[in-house]
């Protein structure tokens, strides 16, 4: 019987993927609901369907429905077989989706008995009797929108909230972001750029805001959904070219953007 190469040349092909054998290798410890894989890998949930779908249509995946959430499991135990030769043992379950299940508030099953502990109105209370509520300002780089807000909500309300900023790709602070809010008189010596990964599963928001548009889209929903989601889109004031005094005065104008959208939303949340 001659042996159908052009088959699993497709197949090697499919999974010569770091992203589905990530997937892969979270499955063959466990069932796992799709929200757990979007918030894993980081991405949108489109993108994370189309690697599922992938996967599923030919025939290594196969899934259920539990409620209202889909779980995906390995459909061949050979597939599993196949991973502990590629990656070698697997944990009992991978460290950091456990990490993750603590912040992320779906309902799924697995995720039910937290939830109820975590996310109870008692706590909830007793969390908002205790600390400040805590916001995260979301761009794309964490150089100069998210910054600024960070800064400007500090300074207009810090009294209120606890502040942060994170970059789904930082690059630093922007140096006119510096001297722009320096006029205002406010120092960013104590701000850097940041990497969302650096508060996934380690602080729970009340409110994440991402202000470029870029942000909203790529941002895995599941985090999004995971607290108050507002959307503040500003343009990019860094993707200006030209002399310094034009730069200059688009950072002014977007930080002013950011400074009247912070104070309106503190009038309305008073």
């Amino acid at each position: 019987m001659s042996k159908d190469y052009q088959a699993t040349t497709d197949l090697l092909r499919l999974l010569a993927h770091p992203e589905r054998l990530r997937i892969l290798d979270v499955l063959r410890r466990a069932a796992e609901c799709v929200c757990h894989l979007e918030a894993l890998l980081g991405k949108p949930q489109p993108y994370v369907s189309q690697q599922l779908r992938c996967l599923r249509q030919a025939g290594i995946l196969s899934d259920e429905r539990r409620g209202q959430n889909i779980y995906y499991r390995l459909a061949h135990p050979e597939v599993a077989q196949w991973l502990l030769q590629i990656l070698g043992p697997a944990d009992q379950e991978d460290p950091e989706l456990a990490a993750l299940k603590q912040t992320i508030p779906c309902q799924c099953p697995s995720c039910a008995s937290q939830l109820q502990l975590s996310f109870s109105p008692h706590n909830l209370y007793q969390e908002s009797q205790m600390s400040k509520a805590k916001v995260l300002f979301l761009c794309t780089g964490n150089s100069a929108r998210s910054q600024m807000a960070e800064a400007l909500l500090r300074h207009h309300a810090g009294d209120r909230y606890e502040v942060y900023s994170a970059g789904l790709e930082p690059k630093g602070i922007n140096p006119y972001t510096i001297c722009v809010m320096a006029e205002m008189g406010l120092d960013l010596a104590g701000q850097h750029s940041k990497h969302l990964r650096d508060y996934l599963g380690q602080v729970n928001f009340g409110y994440i805001i991402t202000v470029c548009d870029h942000a909203e889209a790529s941002c895995p929903a599941v985090f999004l959904r995971s607290s108050n989601h507002l959307h503040w889109s500003f343009e990019d004031p860094a993707a200006l070219t030209g002399t310094d005094e034009a730069k200059m005065a688009k950072f002014r104008q977007v930080r002013d953007q950011i400074d009247q959208q912070i104070q309106d939303w503190l009038g309305q949340t008073v």
